[in-house]
């Protein structure tokens, strides 16, 4: 229904350039979501690796999951082969690196981290002393795959995914499948599997998401509405 009003709001590069930006979440000031942020502690260490295309969008949730949770990462980039940020976090001898993407090896998040299991190892202290680190996929699934692909440093490491229980709110992009999450969402429910259930913790998280979605469902609505009687008076 709003699919080319909001393809124009979030891919019209030489319009968004123009517009006044934030600083920090690097919005268009009227579309900016920071005085919703409410960043949360964990121990888990999230490693963000964004697509190119993924940073210029106005409506998108990677920089928001970096920004709402401490300590989290976020670099830009096709290959991350040669980069040496990450490498060094690969090569670190004082974290555990997960790769969180789905495929034939991947291993379900929730069983593998399973503590009441005594027969499934508990890999967040594996080995003894070790921060568990999430590296993050961060654009369409097509791009990540892509990014995947190019990134041979990525190839080595264990890889995991989620089985989510509920759909993605994310309203404003289009999920290729009902199971698909953005990736604001895919930080919250990794944090409801390692760190347990927290209802005001993941009201904190998704408090900036949501509300971009409802702003943009309504621009979307007034613009559409203005397209079929024109232009309305305030």
């Amino acid at each position: 229904m709003f699919g080319s009003f909001l393809q124009r709001e979030t891919t019209g590069c030489a319009t968004l350039a123009a517009r006044p930006r934030c600083e920090v979440c690097r919005c268009p000031v009227r579309a900016c979501w920071c005085k919703d942020l409410q960043p949360v502690e964990t121990a888990i260490e999230f490693v963000i690796l964004q697509h190119p295309f993924e940073a210029r969008r106005t409506v998108s949730t990677g920089r928001m999951a970096c920004l709402g949770v401490r300590g989290a990462k976020i670099f830009t980039g096709l290959d991350f082969t040669g980069d040496r940020r990450v490498n060094e976090i690969i090569a670190d001898p004082d974290r555990s690196v997960w790769l969180l993407s789905p495929g034939a090896d991947a291993v379900d998040l929730a069983s593998l981290f399973h503590r009441n299991d005594s027969a499934v190892p508990d890999v967040t202290s594996e080995p003894a002393g070790r921060r568990t680190t999430l590296i993050i996929l961060d654009g369409t699934w097509a791009q990540a795959r892509r990014m995947r692909r190019l990134s041979v440093n990525l190839h080595p490491l264990r890889r995991v995914a989620l089985a989510p229980a509920q759909p993605s709110e994310f309203a404003v992009r289009r999920q290729p499948e009902a199971h698909c999450l953005s990736t604001l969402e895919t930080i919250v429910h990794c944090l409801r599997v390692l760190d347990g259930p927290d209802p005001e913790r993941d009201r904190q998280l998704m408090r900036p998401m949501r509300n971009m979605v409802a702003r943009q469902i309504e621009i979307a609505r007034i613009a559409k509405l203005e397209a079929e009687t024109g232009p309305t008076c305030s």
